[in-house]
């Protein structure tokens, strides 16, 4: 999977919206949005707080292999 792939898991399976996961990552809906799309990448911060927030390794945010850890 994509870090795109692997941010619409994470936020689906957690059942929050782009908005609700943007805050957890400090950022907006849009640039959620664009990570989602695949037309922009997370900054590391932003992987750091996601990971933090779900309690998941960055690996499992950023790595294209994460889909066999999910």
């Amino acid at each position: 999977m994509s870090i795109a792939d692997n941010i619409r898991r994470i936020r689906l399976q957690h059942d929050m919206t782009q908005e609700e996961f943007g805050k957890v990552a400090s950022v907006s809906a849009m640039a959620v949005s664009q990570w989602e799309n695949g037309r922009a990448v997370p900054r590391m911060g932003a992987v750091q707080r996601i990971a933090d927030y779900f309690n998941i390794s960055k690996g499992e945010v950023i790595d294209e292999e994460a889909d066999a850890i999910a």
